[in-house]
């Protein structure tokens, strides 16, 4: 168990619903951008390819490791796009959202336009001097083709991060908050825990003779003599001779007739 935290929650609003479907569509687009590209231009000019940039690979492996070199950026802000599209119109009228949330939506966002940005960069010298040098236009489309395969993820990328931002600062100014338990790290059965501030026991260490207490003695139990129960008197007896009653039981001879009893 752990003690707990104050933790901020917000909703979603409809500005940022908008910058994810905005940042989906162009996701979208730029993952299937060579299609689209091959499409438009097979449309416009005599010339038909089959491929805008992609090669006719003989392997099925080299043809999708080729297609995510050139499109993987797209690929994934498609897929992110969507994610936050889903949460953010889920969570447009609860308050669920917290600044992990727009932490997941900022932060994978900016490492994957780093891709896009050294590709654009690396190809705008070289394709802008052939398109003022280029007399054709299918040169020229083809061109523009290579440097929009580079800006179309970086688009959708920078209306996630619209949205991601809006939430941020959404937070900034939330006064609803949520108490949250924080659960402690509780160490395996088999991890060694230290003690702490503990003496440690010598178990060779002699004990402590106060601590032990003589018994009390006992003392010894005494019987009481109970005085005798009085005899019962004897019988009163009578002489066998006459018939009288003698004068005491213990009487040998008889008061009247004086034989021995």
């Amino acid at each position: 168990m752990g003690n707990k935290i104050s933790k901020k929650m917000t909703n979603s609003t409809t500005v940022m619903c908008v910058f994810s479907v905005i940042a989906l569509f162009f996701g979208a687009v730029g993952a299937a951008f060579d299609p689209l590209a091959t499409l438009i231009h097979n449309a416009v000019f005599k010339h038909d390819v089959d491929y805008m940039f992609l090669y006719d690979y003989d392997s099925t492996v080299r043809k999708i490791t080729w297609y995510l070199t050139l499109y993987g950026s797209s690929v994934f802000m498609a897929v992110m796009s969507l994610v936050v599209m889903i949460l953010l119109f889920k969570n447009k009228g609860k308050k669920n959202l917290s600044s992990s949330t727009a932490s997941l939506i900022i932060f994978p966002t900016l490492v994957s336009m780093l891709l896009p940005i050294f590709g654009m960069i690396d190809e705008l010298s070289s394709s802008i001097s052939k398109i003022k040098s280029s007399d054709t236009d299918q040169t020229v489309f083809i061109k523009v083709c290579q440097l929009l395969a580079y800006c179309i993820p970086l688009i959708s990328g920078f209306f996630l991060l619209l949205a991601g931002l809006c939430l941020a600062l959404r937070l900034s100014g939330e006064n609803y908050s949520v108490a949250v338990e924080r659960v402690e790290k509780v160490a395996p059965a088999n991890e060694f825990i230290p003690l702490q501030n503990q003496p440690i026991q010598n178990q060779f260490a002699q004990p402590d003779m106060n601590s032990f207490r003589q018994p009390e003695p006992i003392a010894p139990v005494i019987p009481v003599p109970q005085p005798a129960a009085p005899d019962s008197e004897p019988a009163v007896k009578m002489c066998p001779h006459c018939g009288a009653q003698l004068k005491s039981a213990t009487a040998k001879f008889c008061s009247t007739c004086g034989q021995q009893v």
